[in-house]
């Protein structure tokens, strides 16, 4: 979909469409489909689901593990 309207690629498989510019972390995937605009940052350990907009950073928010060390 680009601008709500449905694109034919004419292919059996899809990847994404990546614009210029745009780092992506470690560990860091998308899902078939993806759109990402120039400029873009994606995160370590991010999985993109939509469409990311042009100057845009994606992350995922990680909650820290407590390491219990007995004495």
């Amino acid at each position: 979909m680009v601008k709500g309207k449905k694109i034919d690629t004419g292919l059996t498989y899809f990847g994404m469409v990546v614009g210029d510019n745009t780092r992506f972390g470690i560990h860091s995937g998308t899902m078939p489909g993806a759109l990402i605009g120039s400029n873009c940052t994606i995160g370590p350990g991010t999985l993109v689901f939509e469409n990311i907009e042009d100057n845009t950073a994606f992350f995922t928010e990680f909650k820290g593990t407590k390491k219990q060390f007995s004495t």
